[in-house]
């Protein structure tokens, strides 16, 4: 068992441009850690950027790969396919769990961390390990979806034999096509897999995301405007419907969020860019650099911190609108397309 600083595994297949800035970010502020990109030829480049980048398929073998590649069906709503990526999506993120199991298992790994490819990672992660002492594993929302911290790769294997389980059970299976055919937008995913495998095993979990009482000054920030940042002040957005945290820098490539209650701010040590146009996530990434810190006010009085502007850029409004524009002009009567 190798005994490295726990690593950080990213797995994503092709070549999103916010890639860049999530492993560029994971690997700046943990520079004494191995971060990890199970990926594909599309996204080898990165690994110009620090990045340790193993081909996806290169582990994607043993028999218990084989079993699941005989037992995966999609079962979903009549609409699941038109809001999501549809089987492959659902296939994929069912199928990296086996992966993740023979990369740790080759390469003697225990402990990790891993992340969906959209989370800017803005702190170093062995500050969190300790608190972390006593549960199994992180999770990141009601449907216990195993992210964050995992403290051995026997959980890795227990999870695994319950999707294999749960595709072999009839019984289990004809009841969840009468739930989606009851909700036609849901489908049966790898989070009701964490679910069912949370209420069989009943492991020792932790809420990582928007969960402030776990590390005092610090926050996990989820996809914002995700439920769980009531508790802290709002941003103005006139371009963006839903609420969002207001997020405060300091000049220095620090971000925090400020309770409402009694003023009292968070540092944010990871923030989900999920649903957030690409500009916004760019801005984030540039507004998050390490710079050296301010000079400290002559008085002893901190400067108040600056509103991070989540609004989407001119530029990338306009681009949309045009694409918009495009759509609407192919799908008008008596107008075909290519």
């Amino acid at each position: 068992m190798t005994h490295e600083p726990a690593p950080i595994v990213f797995i994503h297949y092709g070549d999103s441009k916010y890639l860049r800035f999530t492993l560029e970010s994971a690997r700046r502020f943990n520079p004494g850690r191995r971060v990890l990109l199970l990926g594909d030829a599309a996204n080898r480049r990165y690994a110009s950027l620090g990045i340790d980048h193993r081909l996806f398929d290169e582990y994607r073998y043993g028999d218990k790969v084989e079993a699941f590649e005989k037992v995966f069906q999609l079962i979903a709503g009549r609409e699941f396919e038109a809001r999501t990526y549809g089987r492959r999506w659902t296939h994929f993120n069912f199928l990296k769990w086996f992966v993740v199991e023979n990369f740790l298992e080759r390469a003697g790994v225990d402990a990790f961390w891993t992340f969906d490819s959209d989370v800017l990672l803005l702190d170093e992660l062995g500050r969190f390990e300790a608190a972390l002492g006593e549960f199994d594993y992180t999770v990141a929302n009601d449907l216990h979806q195993m992210v964050g911290f995992v403290r051995r790769r026997r959980t890795v294997e227990a999870v695994t034999r319950t999707i294999l389980d749960l595709f072999s059970d009839e019984a289990y299976l004809a009841a969840q096509r009468a739930v989606m055919a009851a909700n036609p937008r849901w489908g049966f995913t790898i989070m009701r897999a964490f679910d069912a495998y949370f209420h069989a095993a009943r492991p020792r979990v932790a809420r990582l995301f928007n969960a402030p009482e776990l590390f005092g000054d610090r926050i996990f920030v989820d996809a914002l405007g995700a439920p769980g940042l009531e508790p802290f002040r709002q941003a103005a957005v006139k371009d963006r419907e839903g609420a969002l945290p207001l997020l405060l820098e300091d000049g220095a490539g620090g971000v925090y969020v400020e309770r409402r209650a009694d003023g009292e701010r968070l540092r944010v040590s990871a923030v989900n860019l999920s649903w957030l146009d690409y500009g916004v996530m760019k801005r984030i990434f540039e507004r998050t650099r390490p710079r050296r810190p301010p000079v400290p006010p002559s008085d002893g009085v901190d400067k108040p911190l600056r509103p991070l502007d989540l609004s989407t850029p001119l530029a990338y409004r306009l681009k949309n609108a045009v694409v918009r524009m495009a759509q609407a002009a192919l799908q008008r009567p008596g107008r075909r397309g290519v």
